[in-house]
């Protein structure tokens, strides 16, 4: 039996764009997120693409500050919001 995941043509856009800004693939795929690991200054964050609550959470992340206005305003060209989420 095969496994298959499908996406919209949104959430493709929005994977495959914020790889392009960020450089790094793809680390966990599910049907309902898509997250990126990122590592900047010594440290390790995540960017979330959640699907079901429309919204890209910016986990511990350290990415430069063109990169992550560029990754806002794409996201809310396609009607998901942004959040930044710390755990520490």
């Amino acid at each position: 039996m095969k496994n298959e995941m499908t996406f919209t043509s949104t959430q493709l856009d929005l994977v495959s764009t914020i790889s392009a800004f960020t450089g790094e693939e793809a680390c966990a795929i599910s049907q309902g997120a898509v997250s990126f690991l990122i590592k900047g200054d010594g440290e390790v964050g995540e960017i979330i693409i959640d699907f079901d609550e429309k919204e890209i959470k910016f986990v511990d992340c350290n990415v430069d500050t063109k990169t992550y206005f560029a990754i806002v305003g794409f996201a809310s060209c396609r009607d998901y919001t942004t959040e930044d989420y710390f755990t520490e």
